[in-house]
């Protein structure tokens, strides 16, 4: 008859040989997902045309690494002949949202996956034809996808002038001068840190004007997405008196972008990068701007974006009709 301390050493023992057996089903699983991933990439993605792809395309068409090696993964998880896309976009699409990619990250996605899938189709000379954008239902999809990845949505709360004056006894003094600039000009993140370089290609100051200078700001955002350069400036008048508080910012290079760390300690949730952004359509909005300036300030191609993604609808702003009968 089995001791109890015997007992316990077999049960110790068949539980160590269990975890061997699971471990070992979990490096053979790893270990066939690798090869399976090796056997894609090596079929769609081959190493000798992703270099000649990168050092042409990638080039003329200024695409970004970091965009670029996810689209290599999202490539090799779609498993599929680049020809066969367009037939079949859900599968694009599909992936998107599995990722939690926003519409917009997305859509840059897409045509970078585009130039590529040209490119792979071209050198095999395979008919090619490029994806569409998602629209409709598959569009909803993705964008039902990036609000639910993180707990409380993804879409940024509006900066306020106030909220960031409240913040600045705590803050460093770089990163109070940055997020005065996106709360004052309504700048991208990446327009803002573009700032501390001094190329005219990419921002310049007009002081032609004897009223107010104009802050003129190149949006590489539009020009990824395809749209002409002349049409990827933005120019932003100094009509607020922050402004030329803000401009002397510039000048000066004293901003730095905070990290998510200075976010989440001294603003309330939902304070991003972008939030200062957000609340300069806003602002201008109760200021009495008009649409047609609020779109053009914000650098925005259609007043459907203004309104859709930085507009607040809960925000009541009245101003009574003129009284034709008294003008003049």
């Amino acid at each position: 008859e089995m001791t109890l301390e015997a007992a316990r050493a077999r049960a110790k023992q068949l539980s160590a040989e269990r975890q061997l057996q699971l471990h070992a089903q979990r490096v053979a699983r790893i270990e066939k997902k690798q090869k399976l991933d090796r056997l894609i990439r090596s079929a769609f993605l081959p190493k000798e045309m992703v270099s000649e792809f990168e050092e042409t395309i990638m080039v003329d068409k200024r695409f970004r690494r970091s965009h670029w090696e996810t689209a290599k993964k999202l490539i090799a998880a779609v498993n599929l002949h680049p020809s066969k896309w367009y037939a079949r976009p859900a599968v694009l699409y599909t992936q998107f949202a599995k990722f939690g990619f926003s519409p917009d990250y997305s859509n840059r996605l897409l045509r970078l996956m585009n130039a590529w899938g040209w490119f792979f189709c071209d050198s095999s000379n395979r008919a090619w034809k490029d994806v569409p954008r998602p629209r409709g239902f598959e569009l909803q999809l993705i964008k039902r996808a990036y609000l639910k990845k993180l707990p409380g949505g993804r879409v940024a709360k509006p900066l306020t002038p106030e909220m960031l004056l409240a913040a600045k006894r705590d803050l460093d003094e770089q990163h109070y001068n940055w997020l005065f600039l996106s709360v004052w000009f309504g700048l991208r993140p990446r327009e803002i840190n573009n700032l501390l370089v001094t190329d005219e290609n990419l921002w310049w100051v007009d002081k032609s004007d004897d009223r107010f200078s104009i802050l003129n700001v190149y949006q590489q955002k539009l020009q990824e997405e395809g749209v002409a350069e002349t049409r990827c400036w933005k120019a932003i008048p100094e009509v607020l008196a922050d402004q030329a508080t803000a401009i002397e910012i510039i000048f000066s290079k004293n901003f730095r972008k905070p990290s998510p760390k200075i976010f989440k300690k001294y603003f309330p949730p939902g304070i991003k990068p972008y939030s200062g952004r957000k609340n300069f359509n806003i602002m201008l909005r109760q200021l009495g701007y008009d649409q047609e300036c609020r779109q053009k300030w914000m650098g925005h191609l259609s007043m459907q974006t203004a309104m859709e993604h930085y507009d607040d609808p809960r925000i009541v702003t009245f101003r009574p009709p003129v009284d034709v009968r008294k003008v003049g």
